[in-house]
């Protein structure tokens, strides 16, 4: 019975979080870590079908570039419930308690951020995979 209550725990690590929807579709912005002011790094999040993909540029760049597409190493996929929690452990506690739904890389993750009371009310990480440990970033969504 023990072994199959582990094998179960197990199984369950692996299961996808929550992934994007339709509304994270858009344009954000990074916040500077320490002044949460805008930084020049902007990127463009969209559906195309069923794959997410980004694009990115400076702010005092007019057009975008593609970084992330539907192959190789940068194909953006729905992060598991064992890369969410690995993120929501290095935010400052309050911020733990609340949905994540993401998408990652091998190189990043991206979540909105739902209040459990309010699921309408979003905010927006990003996490640089530096080494395997996460590194976050807020961001904030410009359109």
């Amino acid at each position: 019975m023990k072994k199959l209550a582990r094998l179960m725990m197990l199984s369950l690590i692996g299961l996808p979080a929550y992934a994007l929807d339709a509304q994270d579709q858009g344009e954000y912005v990074i916040l500077h870590s320490q002044t949460q002011q805008p930084t020049s790094v902007q990127m463009r999040f969209y559906l195309q079908g069923r794959q997410w993909m980004m694009d990115g540029r400076t702010q005092s760049e007019t057009s975008w570039a593609p970084v992330c597409r539907g192959t190789g190493d940068c194909r953006l996929v729905a992060a598991s419930a064992s890369d969410v929690a690995a993120w929501k452990a290095v935010l400052p506690a309050p911020w733990r308690q609340h949905r994540f739904s993401c998408i990652k890389n091998r190189a990043m993750g991206f979540c909105h951020v739902e209040e459990r009371n309010n699921p309408r009310r979003r905010a927006y990480w990003m996490f640089a995979l530096v080494n395997g440990y996460p590194q976050a970033m807020m961001v904030n969504r410009l359109r």
